[in-house]
């Protein structure tokens, strides 16, 4: 996606989320409290894994953490601004994690669609996540697009696994309404 793609797809209207005063008493309370009172809108839900993470020193030049209330720290990653920020691209950003843990979670979502739908899934499937960061006016944006690569599948069956897989993803959830997301077969 070039960037004045990216900033194309930036340019659409988000869907505003409401605030409340059950989201604000959200952030004083534990995670699993708040996903339920975040919204009225919102499915209640119920709660299987909550993780945190902590960042610290100079934002994006600084250091994320995963933390664990039992362990402690149990991952580390230097962040960098990238080259074409202006930084020096010694380490990740935040939109590389965020790459990463969209295309494990939407490959999961895609064997779970398959599995519950009878659909066959390819075993040399591969989901390659693309994220954009993006200037527009007045601030940065986001743009994704999923791709999906088999040698083994028909495209217009992989074209309905990522379809499907789209509709039940967390992230794709999370993000839907909020920044363009993309899905293609290669």
């Amino acid at each position: 996606m070039s960037s004045a793609q990216a900033l194309r797809l930036l340019s659409r209207p988000a869907l505003a989320v409401k605030a409340s005063g059950a989201r604000a008493s959200a952030r004083q309370t534990p995670i699993h409290a708040g996903l339920r009172a975040f919204s009225s809108s919102l499915p209640a839900l119920d709660p299987k894994y909550t993780t945190a993470a902590k960042a610290s020193g100079a934002g994006r030049n600084g250091k994320t953490e995963l933390i664990d209330a039992g362990a402690g720290s149990i991952s580390s990653v230097k962040l960098a601004m990238p080259k074409e920020l202006g930084g020096q691209g010694d380490g990740n950003n935040p939109e590389q994690l965020f790459a990463l843990g969209y295309s494990a979670c939407f490959l999961s979502a895609l064997q779970l669609y398959g599995r519950t739908n009878k659909l066959s899934v390819p075993d040399d499937l591969a989901i390659t996540t693309q994220v954009t960061i993006a200037k527009d006016d007045t601030s940065f944006g986001l743009a994704v697009q999923i791709k999906a690569k088999s040698g083994k599948a028909d495209k217009s069956e992989l074209k309905k696994l990522l379809e499907g897989a789209h509709q039940v993803c967390p992230y794709s959830k999370a993000t839907r309404g909020n920044i363009p997301v993309e899905l293609h077969v290669e």
